[in-house]
């Protein structure tokens, strides 16, 4: 364990890099939406709705998405623990793929309640804003006085300049680019910061799979808060 320690700054910024990677990528790329779609449909299909557009949901009283929500938090997080657990059987040479997974295991959650409340993550705007709040800093207090319209508006802000800026070709030095390199430092000092005993193989089954399910818990509440409150403001307008 002590020839491991020294390494995990390093680890923090390989893993960082991994996740800028990966978070552009997922804008960019539709290629899991089909399976959240026909997820959500059939969701609602069972529930006695007649809904065949995601776009439709809209239309509902919100006691209906809140009903279908139930339960969908404790799915993800047996799903992230189940990848963590097997994963952390390598101890520290699993950790860049356990990150990684969990990574795209939180992505598909929120996708999966961003089209659970009638947003479809098959417009790349909304893949967009699934990826700004995947890298918020869920720890930070928010301003005396701060709503959570005012959250959201800033997590719209924050997609619309990953859209801008966010393609290889059109990439530069800007806070855009250092926000999201912020936000996936801070994505990655967390998780391995909370990884020591993942070092050692076989135990770190168990912490793998013990933090993966935590840190996929935080990301549904927020995820199911905000595209809630999205879902009131569109009924609203």
């Amino acid at each position: 364990m002590r020839r491991t320690l020294p390494e995990l700054p390093g680890r923090a910024g390989e893993i960082a890099d991994a996740i800028m990677a990966r978070v552009l990528e997922f804008i960019g790329d539709a290629a899991l939406v089909p399976v959240i779609q026909r997820r959500v449909l059939r969701r609602y299909r069972d529930a006695g709705q007649q809904i065949t557009d995601i776009a439709d949901i809209r239309a509902l009283d919100v006691a209906v998405p809140d009903r279908l929500t139930q339960g969908l938090t404790r799915r993800w997080m047996v799903a992230a623990g189940s990848v963590g657990g097997a994963i952390g059987t390598f101890g520290a040479a699993g950790l860049p793929a356990d990150v990684l997974s969990l990574l795209g295991v939180n992505l598909m959650a929120i996708g999966d309640y961003a089209c659970t409340h009638g947003f479809d993550i098959a417009r790349e705007d909304e893949r967009a804003f699934a990826v700004a709040l995947l890298l918020a800093d869920r720890r930070e207090q928010p301003e005396p006085g701060t709503t959570a319209a005012d959250r959201i508006a800033e997590l719209r802000g924050r997609a619309a300049q990953i859209r801008m800026g966010g393609r290889p070709r059109e990439r530069s030095d800007t806070a855009l680019d250092a926000w999201l390199r912020a936000g996936a430092w801070r994505l990655a000092r967390r998780l391995l910061g909370r990884r020591l005993g993942q070092l050692v193989p076989f135990v770190g089954a168990v912490v793998g799979a013990g933090l993966d399910a935590t840190f996929t818990r935080e990301t549904c509440e927020l995820a199911r808060e905000v595209y809630r409150e999205r879902f009131l403001d569109a009924a609203g307008d």
